[in-house]
């Protein structure tokens, strides 16, 4: 034994240096572990007698490599969200691939408000030829409206999501399908070393006839942030906050979705940042979420009783999306946003979340 909690109740830390076995009962890369890597680097360096001789261009290089490898005479498609993860590993294989690598965009009808040329913007500035596919937008809404039950949910999401790429892999005769898969994403579907399943994600092993292939799924979302910095895609990237595949779905919480509660949704989420961006407080943010719960309450508008949903707004901080910590708002600006929100006809209450993950996750559903 090593190391105990406070009072000795919990072991931490066991070696057993003859055998050259070493074990933590923590997390130690995450960012709430203090000294940032220390217990890492002590580790790979002093025990193991690795030196640092890696690079992000060295990564870069590597994916383009293996993704050529594995493509052979193959063609590819991959669908570019707009976010981090999709729009760099789009930008690294595009120049590599030509020809071989097709990029789309779905309308899912759950995106942010100006998401869209946003996503234009972006590929245009990264050189990828990008082709919008809008026409199963009312589809993903009336599947994913069936049902209030989160797992549900990002099914059915999935399911059209997967009819899309099959559409246009077979028209343009892909072999492969690239994913911007994460090892995030990985350990909250429960595949990756014998992790619990924590959600569903809409990107993982989808299984439609293609070889799928992840060259991101060794990698942390601050590591692709790194990689967009190497791209020159920081000020259209790396500095956006991360948004979720089935986008505003997962934020009308008990409650059938709607397009009428999308667009109050996108609408409440784009008040919310700008809001935040007037403070200089958007960039400090790792991701702020605005959902809608679909328990109703009792208010007032005018001299009238309403009864009508509330709003919630999680901000939150982290560098690898595996724990969060809550960004706390200045009382002034929670102030404004609550005004601002509690404007909607349908709105009574505006909440605010900022529970660690864990418990929570990072989105609601």
């Amino acid at each position: 034994m090593t190391a105990t909690s406070q009072k000795g109740k919990v072991i931490e830390a066991m070696e057993n240096v003859k055998k050259s076995l070493y074990a933590v009962q923590f997390h130690p890369e995450v960012e709430q572990t203090e000294d940032e890597n220390v217990i890492l680097n002590n580790f790979v360096k002093n025990i193991c007698g690795c030196s640092s001789d890696y690079s992000r261009q060295d990564a870069v290089n590597d994916i383009k490599e293996k993704v050529k490898r594995e493509l052979g005479d193959g063609t590819a498609i991959i669908g570019v969200s707009g976010g981090v993860d999709s729009t760099t590993l789009a930008a690294i294989l595009a120049p590599a691939l030509g020809e071989k690598l097709k990029a789309f965009f779905i309308d899912t009808g759950g995106m942010r408000k100006g998401e869209i040329e946003k996503v234009k913007a972006i590929a245009k500035g990264a050189k990828i030829n990008l082709e919008v596919v809008d026409k199963y937008k009312n589809k993903f809404i009336e599947k994913v409206g069936t049902t209030i039950n989160a797992e549900e949910k990002r099914a059915r999401f999935r399911e059209v999501y997967g009819e899309v790429f099959k559409e246009v892999a077979k028209n343009y005769g892909a072999t492969h399908m690239i994913q911007g898969t994460l090892a995030t994403d990985l350990i909250e579907s429960g595949k990756t070393g014998g992790s619990a399943m924590i959600k569903t994600h809409h990107n993982v092993h989808l299984d439609l006839g293609l070889k799928e292939l992840s060259p991101l799924a060794d990698f942390f979302k601050f590591e692709v942030r790194e990689f967009a910095h190497e791209f020159g895609l920081d000020e259209l990237v790396s500095k956006r906050q991360p948004f979720p595949g089935p986008g505003l779905y997962l934020r009308i919480v008990g409650v059938p979705v709607t397009a009428e509660l999308l667009e109050l949704v996108r609408d409440a989420d784009d008040e919310v940042k700008n809001i935040l961006i007037k403070h200089k407080l958007y960039e400090k943010i790792s991701q702020t979420i605005v959902a809608l719960l679909g328990v109703k309450s009792v208010g007032v508008k005018g001299d009238g009783r309403v009864y009508g949903y509330s709003l919630v707004v999680r901000t939150v901080e982290t560098t690898d999306f595996m724990t969060v910590k809550g960004f706390y708002l200045p009382k002034a600006v929670c102030e404004e946003i609550i005004s601002t929100l509690s404007r909607y006809q349908n709105i009574v209450r505006v909440l605010f979340d900022w529970t660690t993950k864990p418990p929570a996750t990072t989105e609601f559903e």
